[in-house]
């Protein structure tokens, strides 16, 4: 009878959870980057994929992977994206419903923080495959000596899902290879004898090749993507190490934020007290998600910080029972300190922000872009990096490369693209220019659409600094 009304309980917060997260997806406008993941498969073969990503892309190439059937194979659209990351998400979430160990409360709490109703789920980027895979991990861990080609391979997957995995794999990897050291080692003392295990020795290539493959990307990556590393760059960056985490998930400066750290400190002593092994996976991970945002990533969004809050789970997950009172003290400082994250920012305020700001100019752009664009005609679009054309284009993904034409900054600030344009180019139809550069087109260019500064509010979160931008149309 227990274990029916526990699994009873499981059921309904998972219908609730799903109609929370499924009218958020159902009213969410596919950002510029999630787009770019979908014109990065549209555009390159698998090959490319594979070995040409670190030149190409920051991450890793497993959530290009899972998008390339339904890319190349099916045909399908780019919302196909948040629905692959909509039921990675689901999965995780009935996995950590009934096979994790945390009460009911903690899984109401973390469930419904902002991380797994909106970040992960609705926005449809590659962190959506991280919790299934963590949850996962987390089951096999204590079998993982009699399990080691699963625990390994899992593992193997989580580091080819995004750079900010690469410490939490690393550090999971290190102490697998010491116990299994370990385990020959009092093996052979008592035998005399050393026995060789298959599935053991499987298990370390697989996380030997994974390696491989992982160098082979970071150094293709590394050479032109570094930030600042220089000695009072790092020093700089990590003196805001220590509210890197509450502050960019969306925690308050003030009393809650040092109350999040402070329950963090508490919590990672119990942990301590139960299991340095723990620990030491939760503090490494932790130091090198953070290193690796302040070094290589320019930007901070909530959704890169949660990860942090997946690795706490996974520490707290393996801990085995110790004692009564640190099992008890360990949920309860993990409860208050999810209750926090709860509260900021409370889910039910970002999906009803949602709700509110669903059309933007930008689909509203494409509604008046897309009828008007001939196969000869091209939109020409101010750009400064890779990313820069899917700023003001993030629904136009069916445009072909042919149609779209680039042009640098300093081209229009010193008075050049009326020339450019009339020396060059009479098959440009549009020109899209951002609010924040000097603009002095004149005939046979006239401005037909003019938006504001995005004012979604549910992506605020995230602090987007997105210009406003017009549309200019070439008359005849």
């Amino acid at each position: 009878m227990h274990i029916f009304i526990k699994n009873k309980l499981n059921y309904i917060l998972i219908f609730i959870w799903l109609t929370v997260v499924l009218t958020a997806v159902l009213h969410h406008e596919v950002w510029f980057d999630v787009a770019l993941s979908y014109l990065f498969v549209k555009e390159h073969t698998l090959k490319d994929i594979l070995l040409e990503m670190g030149h190409l892309e920051v991450h890793p190439p497993l959530w290009y992977l899972t998008v390339y059937p339904f890319v190349k194979f099916w045909g399908c659209k780019l919302p196909v994206v948040q629905v692959i990351a909509f039921v990675f998400t689901f999965l995780s979430v009935c996995f950590f419903c009934f096979k994790s160990r945390f009460n009911f409360l903690i899984k109401v709490l973390f469930l419904f923080s902002s991380g797994m109703t909106y970040l992960i789920p609705v926005i449809g980027k590659n962190y959506a495959l991280i919790p299934l895979f963590i949850f996962i991990l987390a089951d096999i861990y204590p079998k993982r000596l009699q399990k080691p080609v699963l625990y390994a391979f899992t593992i193997a997957v989580l580091s080819q899902i995004h750079a900010l995995m690469w410490g939490f794999c690393a550090i999971c990897s290190l102490l697998f290879f010491a116990e299994i050291i370990q385990f020959h080692f009092s093996n052979y003392k008592l035998n005399k004898r050393l026995k060789i295990n298959v599935k053991q020795i499987i298990s370390v290539v697989i996380l030997l090749l994974d390696f491989m493959y992982l160098h082979f990307l970071f150094e293709a990556f590394v050479t032109g993507n570094i930030n600042d590393i220089s000695l009072n760059g790092i020093q700089l960056k990590i003196q805001d190490f220590i509210t890197m985490i509450p502050l960019n998930i969306g925690i308050p400066e003030g009393f809650e934020c040092y109350l999040f750290i402070a329950l963090s400190l508490i919590l990672f002593l119990i942990i301590f007290m139960i299991s340095k092994k723990s620990l030491i996976i939760l503090l490494f991970s932790v130091l090198f998600m953070e290193a690796v945002v302040s070094i290589f990533l320019a930007g901070v969004p909530a959704q890169k910080m949660y990860v942090a809050i997946l690795f706490l789970i996974f520490s707290c997950q393996i801990c085995e029972k110790k004692n009564k009172i640190t099992d008890i003290s360990k949920d309860i400082i993990l409860s208050v300190l999810l209750a926090v994250l709860f509260f900021n920012p409370p889910f039910y305020k970002v999906i009803k922000d949602e709700i509110q700001n669903y059309s933007s100019n930008q689909m509203e752009m494409q509604k008046y872009l897309l009828p008007n664009l001939n196969e000869n005609e091209k939109i020409l679009l101010y750009v400064d990096d890779i990313n820069c054309e899917l700023f003001y284009l993030p629904y136009l993904t069916d445009i072909k490369k042919t149609n779209i034409e680039k042009f640098k900054t300093e081209t229009v600030n010193n008075g050049y693209l009326d020339e450019y344009i009339s020396n060059n180019h009479n098959d440009i139809k549009y020109i899209i220019i951002p609010d924040n550069i000097n603009q002095n087109l004149q005939y046979p260019y006239v401005k037909v659409f003019q938006a504001p500064k995005n004012k979604v509010t549910a992506v605020n979160i995230c602090n987007p600094e997105l210009n406003g931008y017009t549309i200019y149309m070439r008359v005849k």
